[in-house]
Order: C-alpha cells, then sequence, then structure tokens
C-alpha cells in the first residue's frame, strides 16, 4: 500500500521520533569520529516536523543550518524487547526524510539537542511505502542536492547499524509504539563535513531521494 495523503503519517500526540547520529561509515570517517560501538540515539520533538509541501524557514538566529538525507521508519507495530530477527515485522511502512540540523546549536554542548529541536527542520515524505514493498532494506541507493548540485550520495548499504538492528536497541529501554518514527542517519557529504564548510541559505533548494520511496523537494527561506 502506497498512501498518497499530504502528510506520511498521521502523528499521535505522544509519538516519538528517535534519531540516529554517525549511523554511516563515511559519514563517521568525515567527521573525524571513530566508529560507533553502539547506536547515538538522540530525540526530535514533534514540533520540529515539517509537513509536506512546506519550506524550510531558517529562524534569524541560525548561521549553520545543515542537510542530511535519511531512511525514516514508521512504526506499525507495538513491541518491547523485541529480537532483530523479528524487528522488521513491527515496521509499518518507509519514507524519505530531510534531517535540517543546525550544526552551531549543535555543538554548543557535548548532547546534540539543540540543533535538532528547530522547530519545522524534520520533513517526512513524500508518501509513505508500506514495508512488503521495500525488500531490498539495506541496499537503498540515497542521494541529495542543493540546487542542482549531488551533495550526498550513498546506499544504507554503508549503515554501522541496519534497521532491525536498530528497533531491536531502541525496543530495550522502551516499548516502540505505532506512529513512532525513526530516522536511521545519514551517509557522507553533509555542509560540515566540507573544506570549506557549506550551509544552507534563504532561496536555496534541497531535493532529497531515496530508491523506491520518492523524493523530497524542499524550497529554503
Amino acid at each position: 500500500m502506497i498512501c498518497a495523503c499530504r502528510d506520511p503519517f498521521m502523528p499521535r500526540p505522544n509519538a516519538r521520533i528517535f534519531g540516529i547520529g554517525q549511523n554511516y561509515r563515511a559519514h563517521a570517517l568525515e567527521l573525524g569520529k571513530g566508529i560507533p560501538t553502539v547506536p547515538n540515539v538522540f530525540l526530535r520533538p514533534m514540533s520540529s516536523y515539517l509537513p509536506n509541501g512546506l519550506a524550510l524557514v531558517i529562524p534569524p538566529i541560525s548561521r549553520m543550518m545543515d542537510w542530511e538525507v535519511e531512511l525514516a521508519v514508521i512504526i506499525g507495530k507495538a513491541g518491547r524487547y523485541i529480537d532483530a530477527v523479528h524487528a522488521l515485522e513491527h515496521v509499518a511502512g518507509y519514507c524519505v526524510a530531510i534531517d535540517f540540523t543546525e550544526r552551531e546549536f549543535q555543538n554548543k554542548e557535548s548532547q546534540w539537542t539543540p540543533g535538532k529541536i528547530f522547530d519545522g527542520t524534520l520533513p517526512l515524505g513524500p508518501a509513505l511505502i508500506s514495508a512488503e514493498h521495500v525488500p531490498n532494506l539495506q541496499a537503498l541507493a540515497l542521494s541529495l542536492t542543493v540546487n542542482g548540485h549531488t551533495m550526498q550520495q550513498s546506499s544504507t548499504s554503508d549503515m554501522i547499524f541496519s534497521v532491525a538492528e536498530l528497533i531491536a536497541y531502541l525496543s530495550q529501554p522502551t516499548e516502540l509504539q505505532p506512529g513512532d518514527v525513526i530516522i536511521t542517519g545519514t551517509p557522507s557529504g553533509v555542509g560540515h563535513g566540507r573544506n570549506p564548510k557549506v550551509y544552507l541559505k534563504s532561496g536555496d533548494r534541497v531535493v532529497a531521494t531515496v530508491a523506491g520511496l520518492g523524493s523530497l523537494d524542499i524550497r529554503v527561506d
């Protein structure tokens, strides 16, 4: 089933958005980090969700807004202490995400939260593709362009922790619920990892694509 509604899912008031940092080998290396031995988990509030069709508005206090194309997982069946072997049975479907991140605020402290909680910085879409229509989950090509220039191009095969492993890990401290979202990490090519560093500005156009899931086309205001 493909949900072609304006939003890829209807968020519950208490739904969680789980983010995973540095989950692609090449991305961890471009940031000068080692390969994580456990997932780096952070939470995004639902207020950071950007409904489909709206522009990314860069706040006046932001000087380092960056891009991150990601595969997003929408949980469809509740579960606690899930075994990785059965983890994908808990997935309703998948969609494209762009984890827009304010790097200056992210790097102000040891926790990543400040750079990840800006309102309207997490578009999801363009549709929810049901799990049975995504057979090669760990071999999906994904890419991101800014103003037509390719900035990120990789595959989910470069993930350090697979989608099944992430679901199993997150279900240990908390029961995953239908409507919960997991954004599974980004590949190399972010603006903050470049020399010189590059950040978004008003007038830019960002297009993120995951094979089989479609593209998000986001205007920057």
